[in-house]
């Protein structure tokens, strides 16, 4: 299972909601992936700091590359620097 954008603690484990337990169930036949933005989901959901994993933010190159890479269908760098998002 996939959980994207888990960012609100007070949402997920709100002193009388069940919401997280009811909707992320444990199992050792199968495995969560939760990405979140906020450091206290994380750590709460894993049990604790121990069995998080942190993945670092990409750098700007690093963001393009895998970006061109999973497009595929861009011909060349200069396709690409012409039709290149500009993030500022």
């Amino acid at each position: 299972m996939i959980v994207d954008n888990a960012d609100d603690v007070d949402v997920l484990y709100a002193p009388d909601s069940r919401l997280a337990d009811e909707l992320l169930p444990r199992s050792t036949h199968g495995s969560i992936f939760m990405k979140t933005r906020d450091k206290k989901v994380g750590v709460r959901f894993s049990a604790g700091p121990q069995n998080e994993i942190v993945i670092p933010a990409m750098t700007m190159v690093e963001s393009e590359s895998l970006l061109v890479a999973k497009l595929g269908d861009i011909e060349s760098e200069g396709e690409w620097e012409r039709t290149r998002p500009n993030f500022g």
